[in-house]
């Protein structure tokens, strides 16, 4: 099989190290037999049986959708916008009628910080906005710059606040933010985060906790998890939104579950995390050949 990997002309950092899952894959495959290629940006069409798309944005520009339309299978192929509001989750205006805790968060994956390396200008941007923040001088004003302003904010920034009346004014003027209903999951005196990792049909759902209640790899409580069940109404959403590949973080709440991130480029952040990657690689593999399969009998069914 002839494996294609699309990723941004502008990225540096795929090549260094196994920072990403799909490292973990193509080094199985390539164990396997298979080959695999490494296309940065749009230029030529070198043939590919599956082509995945790695550009680590949250928005997927038009050219590498047009690159990809020349081929029949593709990974992920409807999954173009990842932002909060595209993905549908609720945001709120400083007037909606909610009373409740809230949490204000970067509408871009991963806090925007993707695009710092990969837009020209968004990394000089958000220098200057950094080092507004923390001039000693007119600090009230430049806060307030600040949340106007900045075109991202790292998850140290994201802020959960008692309500709506206490979000800085300038957050919801700034289309790169999002206020939303904080409703975390808490078990047992923790808060708690689920993540369902997936290739066609191999999955692994785990849930992580921590005493903050932004759960982050940096603060999860040492080896406190447990494999998870993934509602229906998970697989629901992420038949809708058509991925094939990638990762999806949700809550479980009285009412139902909540999803809070996709990302269709995870990351392994710890040594524990790169170790379960690899193990898991083959079966990630095996799964790919069978969607590589089962596509294309469909793609020549009459």
């Amino acid at each position: 099989m002839r494996i294609g990997v699309l990723i941004h002309a502008r990225d540096l950092r795929f090549s260094r190290g196994d920072r990403w899952l799909l490292h973990f894959v193509l080094s199985a495959a390539r164990e396997r037999g298979h080959s695999v290629e490494i296309l940065r940006g749009v230029g030529g069409r070198p043939p590919a049986d599956v082509m995945i798309p790695h550009v680590d944005l949250t928005v997927r520009p038009r050219e590498y959708d047009r690159f990809l339309s020349r081929y029949p299978l593709v990974l992920n192929r409807g999954l173009r916008d990842i932002s909060k509001r595209a993905l549908g989750g609720r945001v709120l205006g400083p007037r909606d009628a909610f009373g409740g805790p809230v949490i204000l968060k970067a509408d871009l994956n991963f806090g925007g910080r993707p695009e710092l390396r990969l837009i020209p200008g968004r990394r000089l941007c958000a220098e200057m906005m950094d080092r507004l923040r923390r001039s000693p001088v007119a600090r009230r004003w430049a806060e307030a710059a600040f949340w106007r302003w900045t075109p991202c904010l790292s998850s140290g920034d994201y802020r959960v606040y008692a309500s709506l009346r206490d979000v800085p004014p300038q957050a919801f003027r700034n289309p790169r933010l999002v206020v939303q209903p904080f409703e975390p999951e808490e078990r047992d005196g923790l808060y708690a985060v689920r993540k369902w990792t997936f290739l066609g049909d191999a999955e692994h759902c785990s849930c992580s906790f921590s005493t903050e209640p932004i759960v982050k790899a940096s603060n999860r409580v040492p080896r406190r998890w447990e494999a998870v069940p993934v509602p229906d109404e998970v697989r629901d959403f992420r038949r809708r939104i058509g991925m094939d590949f990638g990762k999806v973080d949700f809550v479980v709440r009285p009412g139902g579950p909540l999803v809070l991130d996709v990302n269709p480029t995870p990351s392994v952040s710890t040594e524990v995390g790169a170790r379960g990657a690899a193990r898991r690689a083959p079966l990630l593999v095996d799964a790919l050949e069978r969607w590589v399969a089962q596509q294309g009998e469909a793609i020549a069914a009459p």
